[in-house]
């Protein structure tokens, strides 16, 4: 009986069903030096259901904000609707994020062509 209960316990670990072993929720930025601006996000998690708002800086210019972030643990994504443009730079709707948390525990992925790496912060990046 106490191998059953030790096998039962250890497959449950192995597939993740105690839930993620880090907690997304928070403020994440990443600094893009091609275009010498910043994007960050808001992040909230509940279980692995991750939720948030992104936007964007260019030489303290908002550039978009209030784009609605999606994910399941560790995958978090983003696309910038036209909504969610300032009036300034309509070009940026159409932009997308796609990443995860690896094993550095930053968020890793590609925006546009360009590859991104969020790091936490204490400091958003984003209006509220």
């Amino acid at each position: 009986m106490r191998a059953v209960v030790l096998l039962l316990a250890l497959s449950t670990i192995g597939c993740n069903l105690i839930g993620p072993d880090e907690d997304l929720t928070g403020i994440w930025i990443a600094e893009s030096a091609p275009t010498a601006s910043a994007v960050g996000f808001t992040l909230q998690q509940t279980d692995d259901t991750v939720s948030g708002t992104a936007c964007a800086v260019s030489a303290g210019l908002l550039i978009y904000s209030g784009a609605p972030v999606t994910g399941d643990y560790p995958n978090v994504q983003f696309t910038v609707a036209a909504s969610n443009a300032a009036p300034c730079c309509a070009q940026a709707a159409g932009l997308r994020f796609s990443g995860k948390q690896d094993g550095t525990k930053d968020i890793a992925g590609t925006y546009g062509t360009i590859d991104l790496r969020f790091k936490r912060s204490d400091k958003s990046l984003c209006p509220q």
